[in-house]
């Protein structure tokens, strides 16, 4: 587990997050590409190719000290803008987990679950009891207006004077959420807000139970729930939707499980100086200062309503 201060540096393919190893990305492109041929010369079907090639890809991220495919894709990526962007002026941008509108275009506006919220949708149904986290450890999360406001002030701002490489667009080191408070507010919302079922009767919540370890975690999912399946498909019971249910709650904790017990925080120093120089030319519609968020009032007012109205319907 990460306990640093994670700073506004660039990545390199010489030196990736694990020391002692060189990434090569026209390597891991050819890699990635001889074993897809592989397997389709081995006729295999789709979904055992796609588990196949995520398997590879995690197995490679992890070899170069990132949790998953998807940030360590995006990381190659800003290591090869970074190589071949020339003399042309570039910033990169990293926001942390994106969430509803906190003011623009209105409060609580959101497409679709993803990131934490896939875990708010699931507690909001009634299908989340239990999860792992460290309830110290802190949700990184940031509005999506404010990313957008920031994107644009940096863009200018850059424009005009070219300064950074490199902006992250976060909370946790201004403005920090654990995951114990955002336990708190999700039961203190959908216990009094509670959802509908299709047959419009309410769903109640249970304060969700927290293991501090994924180890924990599988051996009462096992205890609990897995007995229990293996129980109905000895008698020949049609458990399909418990067994889908079962699954979907450990993938979804084996997913987050890289940031559920993550320590690090998100430096966002060249962001606030950058607003500090610009505080007196920023117009309100560019509200983009996470410190002044309250989370209280944003999860209870703002969030969680829009998570129901915009995705849980």
């Amino acid at each position: 587990m990460k306990e640093n201060l994670i700073t506004e540096e660039p990545f390199s393919m010489k030196n990736p997050l694990k020391e002692h190893v060189t990434l090569d990305i026209s390597k891991e492109i050819n890699m990635a590409n001889d074993r897809l041929q592989e397997l389709r010369s081995k006729n295999v079907d789709k979904r055992a190719e796609r588990d196949a090639m995520r398997e590879l890809g995690v197995e490679r991220a992890k070899l170069f000290g990132w949790a998953n495919t998807y940030v360590f894709t995006k990381a190659m990526g800003e290591m090869l803008l970074i190589d071949q962007k020339g003399d042309i002026p570039t910033v990169i941008l990293r926001p942390t987990m994106v969430t509803s509108t906190y003011k623009d275009p209105f409060p609580g506006w959101i497409e679709e679950a993803k990131t934490i919220d896939a875990v708010t949708v699931s507690f909001a149904k009634g299908e989340l009891k239990v999860f792992p986290n460290d309830p110290s450890g802190i949700v990184d999360v940031i509005p999506a207006d404010i990313v957008c406001n920031a994107m644009i002030i940096i863009i200018c701002t850059e424009t005009m004077k070219p300064s950074k490489l490199i902006y992250h667009i976060s909370s946790s080191a201004t403005n920090p959420l654990t995951y114990l408070e955002y336990k708190i507010f999700l039961y203190e919302y959908f216990s009094s807000e509670p959802c509908k079922r299709e047959d419009g009767s309410l769903i109640k919540v249970q304060n969700a139970m927290i293991f501090r370890t994924m180890a924990g975690f599988k051996i009462y999912m096992k205890l609990r729930y897995g007995i229990f399946l293996w129980a109905m498909r000895m008698i020949n019971y049609n458990s399909n939707i418990f067994e889908r249910r079962y699954k979907y709650i450990l993938g979804l904790a084996e997913l987050y499980e890289p940031f559920t017990f993550f320590k690090g925080r998100f430096d966002d120093t060249n962001l606030r100086d950058l607003l500090m120089m610009t505080k007196s030319n920023i117009d309100k519609k560019f509200f983009c200062d996470i410190q002044q968020v309250d989370w209280v009032d944003y999860f209870i007012n703002i969030h969680f309503p829009g998570i129901v109205k915009h995705v849980v319907k």
